[in-house]
């Protein structure tokens, strides 16, 4: 038996037809894993923004009940919660509390308004899918919207 025959391995031609193949599929699959992750994150964020629709219905609910129906204004300012609130007095009320009781991530920026009447209005943001869901009093659910980040707000006051 001569001795290149007792030789075993693969041959560098061979090696660098794997590695291309295995370049090719990196270059199919990773935008598809891409486009799944971001639909991901964006489907998150929805159910967030429906849990917080919820959770603001529910706060009304609890108000009416209690004979306290009051407006309130949740605002997010880099996924930090203020909320103003009419107190049973008539004042004003500013706190970190958040009354809105949901699942899911705080948006990173956006308001969420709860009026005397029991409406519930929102423009919420969220920054790892770039997405804005906005939600107006006539609305049954929260809808993404096309908004950046900067237009993702409701123009509302506490009276």
């Amino acid at each position: 038996m001569s001795k290149r025959m007792q030789l075993k391995g693969f041959t560098l031609v061979e090696l660098l037809a794997v590695l291309a193949i295995l370049a090719i599929l990196a270059l199919i699959t990773t935008p598809i894993i891409i486009n799944v992750l971001r639909k991901a994150n964006e489907n998150t964020f929805l159910d967030t923004a429906y849990s917080i629709n919820k959770a603001a219905n529910n706060y009304y609910t609890t108000l009416v009940t209690s004979d306290n129906t009051v407006p309130l204004l949740v605002t997010y300012t880099k996924g930090e919660i203020s909320s103003q609130r009419v107190t049973v007095d008539g004042s004003t009320q500013t706190t970190t509390t958040n009354y809105l009781d949901y699942t899911g991530s705080s948006p990173y920026s956006g308001n969420v308004y709860i009026s005397e009447s029991g409406d519930v209005e929102m423009a919420i943001y969220d920054n790892r899918s770039n997405i804005c869901v906005t939600k107006s009093a006539s609305d049954k659910t929260p809808v993404k919207s096309d908004k950046d980040e900067s237009s993702c707000k409701l123009n509302k006051t506490i009276p």
